[in-house]
Order: C-alpha cells, then sequence, then structure tokens
C-alpha cells in the first residue's frame, strides 16, 4: 500500500478513537469491545502501469452489543459520521447499513459505513 494510504488510514484511525464513549480497535479479527469502531482493510483501485492506488475505499464497523438498544447506536452514528466527515478528502457513501460484525465466536449487531478516498 502507498505511503498516502497508510496515512489516511491512520488519520481515519485517529478520528475514529476522537469520538467520545465510542472505543476505536486497530485490530482486524477477534472479539471486540463495544461499542466501538472497527477500519477493515480498504479496496484499492490501481490505474495503469503505477503500483500506487489512486483511490481507496473502506468500511467501517460501528459495532454494539448483542443486548444493547437501538436508540443507544442510533445515537452514535452521528459522532461517528461527523468525525470521519471531518477526515479530508474522505467521502461518506450513502446509504449507511445495518449489517453485523463478527466478534470472536459471535456476531453483533452494526451500522456499517462506506468510505471513499481520492489518494
Amino acid at each position: 500500500m502507498s505511503d498516502h494510504a497508510v496515512a489516511k488510514a491512520l488519520e481515519i484511525s485517529d478520528a475514529l478513537a476522537a469520538v467520545p464513549g465510542v472505543r476505536h480497535t486497530r485490530q482486524l479479527f477477534g472479539p471486540v469491545e463495544p461499542p466501538c469502531t472497527v477500519l477493515a482493510i480498504p479496496e484499492l483501485t490501481l490505474v495503469g502501469i503505477s503500483p500506487a492506488p489512486s483511490e481507496a475505499a473502506w468500511r467501517v464497523a460501528l459495532v454494539v452489543a448483542a443486548d444493547d438498544r437501538v436508540e443507544n447506536i442510533l445515537a452514535l452514528i452521528g459522532p461517528v459520521i461527523a468525525a470521519l466527515e471531518g477526515v479530508v478528502d474522505v467521502a461518506v457513501r450513502s446509504p449507511v447499513r445495518p449489517g453485523t460484525y463478527p466478534s470472536g465466536s459471535t456476531t453483533l449487531p452494526a451500522y456499517l459505513i462506506d468510505l471513499e478516498v481520492s489518494l
């Protein structure tokens, strides 16, 4: 991955880590402690013969506990989206989809947020 893509991943992670009341984990697999966000491995667009990607698409999972309440995840989605929109050159794609996130031997409810980034 290009240095710019690595720097952008760190910038996105830093923004997510600053959201109050939501942990951010940099680990890709294994159990998580909700409420938390996880930044997945990006999809990279390569153009021509250049080894450096020109675009990246990331997915962020906002994960809550299985016994959490709908109003709690709805209260968290706004601050998470605001943090992501504050990162330069990051576009949040609509819609933000409900889904699940694997955590150890269980699956937890999550919102899945897709990002597009020009590199």
